[in-house]
């Protein structure tokens, strides 16, 4: 029941995702959680296999509480926001979109992409072309980038 630094939770979720048994590291992860393990990787990672195994509303719990103990991870609030877009939770996906972009990522062309389809998503093409200008003019031959702008001009 030790969900503290060094919590055998942690280590034990860590084998069975090593040893390919990604739905026992889950489960493992979700005991360490519902115990109160508040460890941002171990929740970070949670919440990634939540939402690969298509448990949405679960992940975007879990990312919740990793806001709580890591809010200055731009990749949880990026993470996050393609939670909340998977949900059809675009006016809150908007809010987690602006954070990861606020942090400087490396690839401010995704970022302002990411921007720029929650814009469009809104119904909000003018912002949304704002975005995908800047992602171009980061990234000229960012080929989905392109491909959006085209669907917006026309």
């Amino acid at each position: 029941d030790y969900v503290e630094e060094g919590s055998p939770y942690i280590a034990k979720a860590r084998a069975h995702r090593e040893l390919g048994d990604t739905a026992l590291a889950t489960s493992t992860l979700l005991e360490y959680r519902k115990r109160g393990g508040y460890d941002p990787d171990a929740l970070i990672a949670l919440a990634r296999a939540l939402g690969d195994a298509g448990r949405t509303d679960e992940s975007i719990d879990t990312f919740e509480d990793v806001l709580m103990v890591a809010p200055l991870r731009a990749e949880v609030h990026r993470d996050f926001g393609d939670r909340l877009s998977a949900a059809n939770r675009p006016r809150e996906a908007l809010v987690e979109y602006q954070a990861f972009l606020a942090m400087n990522p490396q690839d401010l062309a995704e970022a302002h992409y990411r921007l720029a389809q929650t814009y469009v998503t809104l119904e909000d093409r003018a912002k949304g072309r704002e975005h995908l200008l800047y992602a171009l003019e980061t990234a000229p031959h960012y080929r989905e980038a392109q491909q959006l702008l085209l669907e917006i001009v026309r």
